[in-house]
C-alpha cells in the first residue's frame, strides 16, 4: 500500500511537470502547424504508428517472461514514452525505469530492461549514421566518436567481466582475511549477481533487439523523408544525415519536433482508449 501511494504521487508530480514542459517547449503553432498538406500529416501519423508499434514490440519482447500482460504493458508504454520524449536530460528514462520496476515488482530488473533497450536503440542509431556517412563519403562528428567509444567500452566490459571476476575472487580468497577484503568480496559477489541477471536478459534476445532497432530507425527515416518530399524538394542523403545527427545530439529540428509532437498526441490518445476499454470490461465483470 505504501509503494502504491508513492507510485501515485510520483505519477502526479511527473505528469504535471511534463504537461508544463510540453506547453512551454512544444506548443508552438508556427512550427508544429505550419501550413502543409493533409497528405503530409497523414503520412506522418502512419510513420509514428509504425515506428512505435515496432518499439513497443521490442520492449515487450525484452520484458517477456516477467508476468506482464500485453494489455497492461501497452497502457504503461503509452503513458511513459511521451514523458520520456518530453522531459530533458534523460529524466524521462528514470521515470520509465521506476514505472517498469514497479510493474514487474523488481526495480533492478526495471533498470536493466530500460538500459538494454536504450543500448540497442542507440546502437541502431549509430549504425544508421555509420551507413549514411559511408554512403555519402562524409566525416563523422565528434559526438559520434564519443558515443561509439562509449558503446565499444560497454561491450568490452561486458565480455571481459567474467574473467576479471574469477581473477579477483581467487585473489581475494587466497589473501589473508580482513574486514576490508571481506567487504570487497561481498561487493564483487553483488556485482556478479547483477551481471548474471543482465546476461539472462541479453542472451538470445539482443540480436533481435538490435534488428528491431535498425528497422524502427529505417521506418522512421523513410516515413519522414516521404513526408518532406511531399512539401519540398529535399536531397535524401542530406535530409537523412541531418535528421540522424539531430536525433543523436538531441537537437530539435523541424522534422524531429513534428515527429515527437504527433507521437505524444497519439500515445496519450491510445492510453485513454485503453483505459476506456479497461473500464468497460471491469463494469461487465470480465
Amino acid at each position: 500500500m505504501k509503494q502504491r501511494k508513492w507510485y501515485r504521487w510520483v505519477h502526479i508530480l511527473v505528469l504535471l511537470f511534463t504537461i508544463n514542459w510540453f506547453i512551454l517547449v512544444y506548443w508552438e503553432k508556427e512550427v508544429i502547424w505550419r501550413s502543409v498538406s493533409v497528405w503530409f500529416y497523414g503520412m506522418m501519423i502512419l510513420t509514428v504508428i509504425l515506428v512505435h508499434s515496432i518499439k513497443a514490440w521490442r520492449l515487450y519482447f525484452l520484458l517477456y517472461g516477467k508476468n506482464v500482460s500485453f494489455f497492461e504493458y501497452m497502457k504503461q508504454y503509452c503513458k511513459v514514452i511521451p514523458v520520456s520524449m518530453i522531459l530533458p536530460l534523460k529524466l524521462g528514462e528514470l521515470f520509465r525505469m521506476y514505472c517498469y520496476g514497479y510493474q514487474i515488482e523488481n526495480y533492478f530488473d526495471g533498470i536493466m530492461v530500460i538500459l538494454i533497450e536504450r543500448f540497442a536503440d542507440t546502437l541502431g542509431l549509430v549504425s544508421m549514421i555509420l551507413i549514411m556517412s559511408v554512403a555519402k563519403d562524409s566525416y563523422f562528428s565528434f559526438i559520434f566518436y564519443i558515443l561509439l567509444f562509449f558503446l565499444s567500452m560497454v561491450l568490452i566490459i561486458y565480455l571481459v567481466f567474467p574473467g576479471m571476476y574469477l581473477y579477483w575472487k581467487h585473489d581475494l580468497l587466497k589473501a589473508r582475511a580482513s574486514k576490508r577484503k571481506n567487504q570487497l568480496l561481498y561487493l564483487l559477489q553483488k556485482i556478479y549477481y547483477a551481471y548474471l541477471e543482465l546476461s539472462k536478459l541479453i542472451k538470445g534476445k539482443f540480436s533481435i533487439l538490435y534488428l528491431l532497432s535498425l528497422i524502427a530507425w529505417a521506418v522512421e527515416i523513410s516515413g519522414l523523408l516521404v513526408c518532406y518530399k511531399l512539401i519540398q524538394k529535399t536531397e535524401y542523403t542530406v535530409f537523412i544525415s541531418n535528421y540522424l545527427i539531430s536525433a543523436l545530439l538531441g537537437r530539435e529540428s523541424d522534422p524531429l519536433k513534428k515527429f515527437i509532437f504527433i507521437s505524444i498526441l497519439l500515445l496519450f490518445l491510445f492510453y485513454f482508449i485503453i483505459c476506456g476499454i479497461e473500464r468497460v470490461y471491469k463494469e461487465r465483470g470480465k
